[in-house]
């Protein structure tokens, strides 16, 4: 008996949340690539896999970080619409009572100027 194993490159195709993290921690303020799919697409591609993740054209300097992003780990992004819109964003303020209390927030409003953030917009 004989077995043949090919090895091929694994896949991968996600639809889902990508947007820009802002976190507010300690009074600082650091923005990361971020959303469920946007994270498993990234950390795939990091372990070698064939990694494309749906989203719409991004026309701002959020939607550039993510794309920029994107690049950098080898994920290739496919457009779904062709329209540009601003990326979304989601901010998370963690607030440390003590030593051994934590606890986080997440907005879609601006906490410096209270304008709503953009939000995912989903084909249709």
């Amino acid at each position: 008996m004989s077995y043949s194993i090919t090895q091929s490159t694994p896949k991968i195709l996600g639809a889902g949340l990508v947007c820009l993290d802002i976190i507010k921690d300690n009074g600082s303020i650091r923005r990361y690539p971020g959303g469920t799919c946007g994270n498993v697409v990234s950390f795939l591609a990091f372990l070698g896999w064939q990694s494309t993740v749906l989203t719409t054209p991004y026309s701002d300097l959020a939607g550039e970080l993510i794309s920029s992003s994107f690049r950098q780990t080898g994920v290739e992004q496919m457009h779904l619409k062709k329209k540009p819109s601003g990326a979304p964003r989601i901010f998370e303020n963690i607030l440390r009572h003590n030593a051994d209390y934590v606890t986080h927030s997440f907005s879609f409003t601006c906490p410096e100027c209270n304008r709503k953030m953009p939000e995912l917009i989903t084909p249709g």
